[in-house]
């Protein structure tokens, strides 16, 4: 006699209605870990949401840790995190570092240009 299985993907999706996003930020999580343990050269950039406005003109915030949910904004323009992805690959103090990026208002702050020290600013490895 075989044994009929359940269909996954509703499955899934029972669980996930169960779950809510929390089951998502599991799995992002473990997978984070996963690259993390690998050894393998590598920056975990988690973004806030993203804005279609133009990059370059507002003050980056960079945390661990959900931080940034303490902050009133927790946006930052997706043509900044272009940017942060392209810095993470030339400056040594990205690598093996992970961190949560939003930024301030636009008028709030200085426009971020100095990405070393952003960088050097995080000390959390996961």
């Amino acid at each position: 006699m075989t044994r009929r299985r359940p269909n996954r993907p509703d499955s899934y999706k029972k669980l996930k209605e169960r779950a809510g996003d929390y089951l998502e930020q599991v799995w992002k999580r473990k997978a984070e870990q996963y690259l993390a343990d690998s050894g393998l050269l590598h920056t975990i950039i988690r973004a806030g949401s993203l804005q279609d406005k133009d990059g370059g003109l507002r003050e980056l915030i960079v945390g661990k840790d959900d931080e940034i949910l303490k902050t009133e904004t927790r946006t930052i323009a997706r043509a900044d995190v272009a940017e942060v992805c392209i810095q993470a690959l030339l400056f040594e103090q990205a690598k093996f570092k992970a961190f949560d990026l939003s930024s301030k208002p636009e008028g709030e702050g200085t426009p971020t240009t100095d990405f070393r020290t952003r960088f050097a600013q995080v000390n959390s490895r996961f």
